[in-house]
C-alpha cells in the first residue's frame, strides 16, 4: 500500500468491461490501468477502436499525425480509430495512467 497522498503502485494490467458515455447508454468499451518503465518505446500503430488516454502520473512524450507533445500527470489524449500514433517514456521519468478503447463511432 502506497503511503497517505502518494499514488499507489501499478504493476500489471486489469483489464474491465464497463459501459461509457450515458448519451450513448449501449457503448461497451475496455479500460485498463498501465505502467510503463523509463526509455518504453511504443511504435506507431492505429487502432479499430477510438482510445482516451487519461495520465495519472509521469510523462510522455506522445506523437501523433506529425507532432510530439510532452504529456504529464493530468493530461487526457483523445485519438481517433485509424489515427497513427506512438509514444516514449523518457530516461528517468515514468508513466501510470488509465486506458479506455470504444469502438468508432
Amino acid at each position: 500500500m502506497a503511503p497517505r497522498g502518494e499514488p499507489a503502485p501499478v504493476h500489471a494490467l486489469h483489464p474491465l468491461r464497463a459501459r461509457y458515455n450515458p448519451l450513448l447508454p449501449r457503448v461497451t468499451g475496455t479500460t485498463s490501468w498501465r505502467s510503463e518503465h523509463p526509455n518504453t518505446i511504443v511504435p506507431v500503430h492505429s487502432h479499430v477502436e477510438e482510445q482516451f488516454t487519461f495520465v495519472l502520473d509521469g510523462e510522455f512524450e506522445f506523437e501523433c499525425d506529425g507532432e510530439t507533445r510532452l504529456l504529464r500527470r493530468g493530461s487526457v489524449v483523445h485519438i481517433p480509430a485509424g489515427i497513427p500514433h506512438s509514444f516514449l517514456v523518457p530516461q528517468g521519468k515514468h508513466l501510470t495512467y488509465v486506458l479506455l478503447k470504444i469502438p468508432s463511432r
